[in-house]
């Protein structure tokens, strides 16, 4: 008989009475701001699989979305939070991260281990390519992986698509170093400064999309893959069109594009020139 893992020793007293209160007084004191939306789409009981975007070159994002949570849905709602194995894995980091909720990233590979009492999930499907990319490409999300997918049709979980809008401004990152990737088993990003740069916070929770009705083993693994894909598809999608709209006006979001046609036009020079 097959073992689950065990449960995390998150700890919602370090959380609530340090982590939190933190964030808040860096709002109180206008360094950044948070703006909240849909809210109250959020399910109030059963599991549910927050999925967002991801961007930073540390996961700033995950604080400001748990204050959105706590401050907005609740505290007894507060996900876990699927965690790169690496960070997990530092000796003081990987301490604090599972102490905020934090579980091995790898464990979305067999959902039907996690351990049932872990009921909501927050996870980055871009992963380490989310937080690692360039500034030039903010906004623009990476390929998505399918763990979410997988976790929510083994739970029959509700999928709360969230679009986080500031971690692009607040820790962008220059380039990502894959020299030691071998050892680390990730890309190390490079940032532009090594603080939090000031930005306006926006975490806009949407209309949730149920996996209840999907079937889990199909007895065809092409028809089981193909409706994972399609449920990727479905939830990026939303994703990136609130992150287009939101962002539009950005300044970092201008400048991107302009530094990204650039990059474009020097590629196809370079190649014509050839």
């Amino acid at each position: 008989m097959t073992s689950h893992r065990p449960i995390p020793r998150r700890d919602l007293r370090l959380v609530t009475k340090r982590v939190l209160p933190a964030v808040r007084a860096s709002i109180k004191v206008g360094y950044f701001s948070l703006a909240v939306e849909g809210a109250e789409r959020v399910p109030r009981e059963g599991p549910v699989v927050f999925v967002a975007n991801h961007s930073g070159w540390f996961t700033v994002d995950s604080f400001f979305f748990a204050l959105a949570v706590a401050d907005h849905v609740g505290v007894d709602r507060f996900p876990y939070g699927a965690t790169h194995d690496s960070m997990l894995a530092l000796p003081w980091l990987g301490s604090f991260l599972e102490r905020m909720g934090g579980f091995p990233a790898t464990w979305l590979r067999e959902p039907s281990l996690i351990p049932k009492e872990m009921q909501r999930f927050l996870v980055y499907p871009e992963g380490a390519a989310g937080n690692t990319k360039p500034f030039w490409k903010a906004y623009r999300m990476q390929a998505w992986r399918s763990g979410f997918a997988r976790l929510a049709l083994e739970r029959r979980a509700m999928v709360v698509p969230v679009a986080i809008v500031g971690g692009e401004e607040v820790m962008p990152v220059v380039c990502a170093l894959r020299c030691l990737e071998s050892r680390v088993h990730a890309a190390i990003p490079v940032p532009v400064v090594p603080w939090p740069l000031p930005a306006r916070w926006k975490v806009v929770f949407h209309d949730p999309v149920a996996v209840r009705d999907l079937e889990v083993d199909t007895g065809d693994p092409a028809e089981a893959a193909r409706r994972r894909h399609e449920l990727i598809a479905r939830v990026r999608s939303t994703v990136q069109r609130t992150l287009d709209h939101e962002t539009q006006s950005h300044r970092l979001t201008r400048w991107s594009r302009f530094f990204a046609r650039g990059l474009t036009r020097a590629r196809v020079a370079l190649t014509d020139d050839r």
